[in-house]
């Protein structure tokens, strides 16, 4: 009898520190659930709430519903959900679903991103379902604030918005491509630039833009090099071929993508056409240098040529030639015809001097009616007298301007270098001279300078 005494006390001793530890547990539980910061509701397999922590009751209070924060034990939370879809409320319905499924056993998880606002703020919450641990049918949903994340995402995805419209409204093309050259972004005005859609152009590499020829060519070389030693960006320039075959210039102006690392991941680049800037540089350097008339080197060309022919002849030992040319009683046209007249038969010589001589001589108009002629190499004395026979033979054949049958002649004066001069005023010089001395001797001629004529 003693012995089944002791044997009970034992039990009963047993049972009394299992009581106390299932009620230190049941505290330890019920105090990390009410630690949480997200409103948590413990579900039954019916969907019966049969806890709730102490997030919850303060979101119920906070949102005038007291009474609900001491008695949401014993509610049906799918009855909640299906009253709320009673309203028409989509994100209701698809709690609905997800948490049944949950309890179903047919999804481990569910998660649903829905608003909840309130008449002073917009409020977003995360609702999360899972199953009660230890194969227990009953559910876990979480509810979790982010509507500071939402509001983030908000923020980003407006900012996002205004730079891509911005992006668009900019006139120049907006490019950006990988350290690869694989293109990766393109605004429309660039994608309007090339012909091609933005679809196409994010299949293609940079260079595939590009005219063919040496640049296109060397370019993947050229990035490979700016990941590598990563100079100081510099504008870019080259000739872009459209879709329908059309050459365009542009300046492309760039800066360094880089990633998390500070590593060359890539480039931006705004791309401007500036094929009207270099059309009107290419018009303004010509009309410096050019004859607008005929379209013949000026005088500044001229000399600049020559120039440079007696730096190369002083080194190789070469002769050149200098040719002054005056149109004989041209100012009787002008005075008779019109300058109009003139004007025309000064172009139609200037074309047929030009079939006269070498693609390495140059002819030019001066001023008024006279014209030089620089003949670069001269390696035989009889060549300048083919050359110069060639221009007397066409310019007197006869021309039709306006109606009118006209003739005209020319008068031709010639230096050697070096025999008649070292530079290029004294050769231009005396190649005048003996144009004057064969004017003075009945035009139509051509004669090489002596230092006689200069008597």
């Amino acid at each position: 009898l003693r012995r089944k005494v002791a044997d009970l006390r034992r039990v009963q001793a047993a049972c009394k520190r299992a009581e106390k530890a299932l009620q230190a547990s049941n505290e330890l539980n019920r105090a990390i659930l009410g630690s949480l910061t997200n409103t948590i509701a413990v579900l039954d397999r019916a969907g019966t709430i049969v806890a709730v922590n102490d997030a919850w009751k303060r979101f119920a209070v906070e949102n005038g519903a007291p009474a609900l924060a001491e008695q949401s034990v014993g509610l049906n939370y799918l009855e909640i959900c299906r009253q709320a879809t009673g309203g028409d409320d989509e994100a209701a319905s698809k709690a609905l679903a997800g948490i049944k499924a949950v309890l179903g056993g047919s999804l481990h998880h569910f998660t649903l991103e829905y608003p909840c606002h309130s008449p002073d703020e917009k409020r977003w919450f995360l609702l999360y379902a899972t199953p009660l641990a230890s194969g227990r049918r009953g559910a876990v949903v979480s509810h979790i604030n982010i509507t500071g994340r939402k509001t983030m995402e908000e923020t980003l995805q407006s900012s996002a918005q205004r730079f891509r419209m911005l992006l668009e409204a900019i006139p120049n093309g907006v490019e950006e491509c990988d350290a690869n050259g694989l293109i990766t972004f393109v605004n429309e005005h660039f994608a309007k630039m090339t012909g091609y859609s933005k679809d196409e152009m994010l299949t293609m590499r940079v260079w595939d833009l590009m005219e063919p020829g040496a640049q296109k060519d060397s370019l993947p070389g050229y990035l490979q090099y700016l990941v590598e030693k990563q100079p100081a960006p510099e504008p870019y320039f080259c000739r872009d071929l459209t879709k329908d075959g059309r050459v365009v210039d542009v300046q492309i102006d760039w800066v360094y993508k880089r990633d998390d690392e500070g590593r060359v991941a890539g480039f931006i680049c705004i791309v401007s056409d500036i094929t009207e800037r270099k059309r009107m540089e290419e018009t303004i350097r010509r009309q410096a240098t050019h004859d607008v008339l005929t379209g013949l080197p000026n005088r500044l060309l001229f000399m600049d040529h020559l120039a440079l022919a007696l730096n190369n002849a002083r080194r190789t030992g070469e002769r050149l030639a200098t040719l002054f040319l005056d149109l004989d009683e041209f100012k009787a046209v002008n005075d008779t015809l019109g300058h109009g007249i003139g004007d025309k038969m000064l172009a139609a010589v200037a074309d047929r001097l030009k079939t006269c001589v070498r693609s390495t001589d140059t002819v030019a108009r001066i001023g008024g009616d006279e014209c030089t002629i620089l003949l670069t190499p001269v390696i035989h004395k009889e060549d300048v007298d083919r050359i110069a026979e060639k221009i007397l033979s066409h310019v007197r054949e006869p021309m039709i301007l306006d109606g009118n049958k006209l003739h005209i002649t020319v008068s031709i004066g010639i230096s050697i270098h070096p025999e008649n001069g070292a530079d290029a005023d004294t050769l231009l010089k005396n190649a005048d001279i003996a144009m004057y001395y064969v004017k003075k001797h009945g035009k139509n001629n051509y004669a090489f300078y002596e230092p006689s004529m200069s008597v």
